[in-house]
């Protein structure tokens, strides 16, 4: 729970990302990393997530974006082009900042990439 403008208790909800092994461990790290911010609190749900990667920068004022990308390759038993699927989170302080940062770190790849979607997500934060 929060302040609302009138300084009465507002209910609200946050999405955070958390790196762990296990629910308990994500669960055990959220609270652990929530608790100093707000004393009553309630963890609504643990979901698992599918991103291959998460890149971090030094922006003070980020958010974190969604990249689906798909890396482009031949298949040598049927020599048709076969696309394999990924999804990295990208922290930045804009869109056009996240797909710079994307095709800077792309760049160095040495597989054909083809960006699919880029959209900014309602991640608050990274517990690491």
């Amino acid at each position: 729970m929060g302040l609302d403008e009138n300084g009465k208790d507002k209910k609200f909800t946050e999405t955070y990302l958390v790196s762990a092994m296990t629910v308990l461990e994500a669960v055990t790290m959220f609270e652990e990393y929530i608790t100093p911010f707000y004393k009553e609190h309630t963890t609504l749900g643990v979901k698992l997530t599918k991103y291959s990667e998460v890149c971090l920068t030094e922006d003070e004022n980020y958010k974190f974006f969604s990249a689906k990308y798909c890396f482009v390759t031949i298949d040598e038993t049927t020599g048709r082009e076969k696309k394999t699927t990924n999804v990295i989170l990208i922290q930045a302080s804009d869109y056009d900042s996240a797909k710079e940062h994307f095709e800077k770190m792309s760049s160095g790849w040495l597989i054909d990439v083809e960006l699919k979607t880029l959209g900014e997500t309602a991640i608050i934060d990274y517990i690491v």
